[in-house]
């Protein structure tokens, strides 16, 4: 019984090791990242969260790309009014095709917005045996 548990835990142990991290920072802006389902996205930006201003996601195919997490790293040793990285998490989530759009703005209604990210994020599904 116990080498019947091993052989079904086995496929999904494999499944795992297909998926990855993909990290890109501001030098990726403009440009275009390939993912598979189940891949993990991770984009770091700076930013300074003592100034009020924070990036937000402005657009994103949810089907596609799915928002996880977001968190602010201040810089070390930490000091007032030193900045830090921004991290957005995603999770690719089905094969499609994304436009990722983040936007560095103050919180606020009709806030101006500072700067810009854009991050095109292809998700290719695995192919067929």
């Amino acid at each position: 019984m116990l080498a019947l548990g091993a052989l079904v835990a086995a496929p999904s142990a494999a499944a795992r090791s297909s998926e990855r991290i993909v990290k890109v920072g501001p030098k990726a802006n403009g440009t275009t990242v390939l993912l598979h389902p189940a891949d993990t996205l991770v984009v770091s930006l700076p930013g300074n969260a003592t100034t009020g201003y924070s990036w937000r996601i402005r657009a994103v195919n949810r089907t596609v790309l799915q928002h996880t997490s977001t968190r602010y790293v201040p810089k070390t040793p930490i000091r007032v009014g030193s900045g830090g990285t921004y991290v957005l998490r995603f999770d690719a989530a089905m094969a499609g095709v994304s436009t990722l759009k983040l936007v560095y703005v103050r919180a606020g209604r009709n806030a101006k917005v500072a700067k810009k990210f854009t991050l095109d994020v292809n998700v290719k599904g695995f192919p067929t045996v």
